[in-house]
């Protein structure tokens, strides 16, 4: 299974890593999203996953009342624009995906949920 674009993550995994999110996203990415796709075809492999674009993360969190500079940082959205190759018996495709990783209570007990959504899906040769 190989990796194709991460090299464009801005960083991002040093960000999951400092909320202590994520050890090393990218490790996880191709058993995440395994669970997700298996729920509907369970003997579907992955081939590749690319990042197809630079992932922009929205942050969100309040003004402590002593600083008028600083934002303390409670949650944050990363949708990942991804291409993954995959198969299904003798079948290959190429599935356009968003998947968004919702992480809340960074300020405190951190936790990670997701939405995948696909966006396109096309038959390989």
């Amino acid at each position: 299974m190989r990796l194709i674009g991460f090299e464009k993550d801005s960083e991002l995994g040093d960000l999951f890593n400092q909320f202590g999110l994520f050890q090393d996203y990218k490790a996880t990415l191709p058993d995440h999203l395994l669970g997700i796709l298996r729920q509907q075809h369970p003997d579907l492999g992955i081939e590749s996953i690319e990042l197809l674009d630079v992932p922009k993360c929205k942050l969100g969190g309040m003004q402590p009342e002593h600083s008028k500079t600083l934002v303390r940082v409670q949650t944050m959205d990363v949708p990942l624009d991804l291409r993954l190759i995959v198969h299904v018996k003798d079948a290959r495709y190429a599935l356009d995906v968003q998947l968004v990783f919702i992480c809340e209570g960074l300020d405190a007990i951190p936790t990670v949920r997701s939405d995948m959504f696909v966006r396109g899906q096309k038959a390989l040769p």
